[in-house]
């Protein structure tokens, strides 16, 4: 697999490209460590027709020339095209995240996501506000918090809590990854989840 490398490391230094042939999983590992340090990047898989291929997902049309034999994978870092995830129109939609299939489902698993579950602790807490930062960016390159149905969802969330004289100035995180990250790193049982869409 050929994969095309388009970063902007700064925004006063010219962009650089860089041509890779690469297996699945050298590809996935590039993929995770763009995502690992949350850089913004663009990713398409392109035919392999041979023929110029347009994006269009970012809004911007681009071209890129395939090899006959190749698939070509761009993805692009710049402040102007934020990375974005093409979701599988196949997969089913998950009704919290919105996403296809669920964020929280194996297909998207990444180098961060725990591989047990831990006792439960006090400090977890803390531990869990870093997994949801970073489900936030899983869910921000896959454009959920610009989807209508979510932000209809985050006024209705935002007019009840001023009924009750509350301010929450972050996203709603869905209950998929709430509960996955809860699951993760649990309370002790006589220590109860504060601000659990919120946290």
């Amino acid at each position: 697999m050929c994969v095309v490398l388009s970063n902007l490391y700064a925004k006063m230094e010219a962009k650089q490209n860089i041509t890779l042939n690469v297996s699945e999983v050298q590809l996935e590992a590039i993929r995770n460590f763009f995502m690992y340090n949350e850089w913004e990047f663009e990713l398409l898989e392109l035919g392999t027709d041979g023929n110029n291929v347009v994006n269009k997902t970012s809004g911007v049309d681009k071209e890129t020339q395939t090899d006959s034999d190749n698939s070509v994978l761009r993805i692009c870092h710049s402040a102007e095209h934020p990375f974005v995830i093409v979701q599988n129109e196949d997969a089913e939609e998950c009704p919290f995240c919105l996403c296809k299939p669920c964020i929280t489902d194996e297909s998207h698993r990444q180098m961060w996501w725990e591989t047990e579950t831990y006792l439960p602790h006090q400090r977890h807490s803390r531990l869990r506000k870093d997994k949801y930062s970073r489900f936030w960016t899983m869910l921000f390159h896959r454009r959920v918090w610009d989807d209508q149905r979510y932000i209809e969802r985050k006024q209705r969330a935002l007019k009840h809590a001023r009924q009750n004289q509350e301010w929450h100035r972050n996203d709603i995180l869905p209950s998929c990854v709430v509960n996955l990250v809860r699951g993760w790193l649990p309370n002790p049982k006589d220590k109860p989840y504060l601000g659990h869409l919120w946290e």
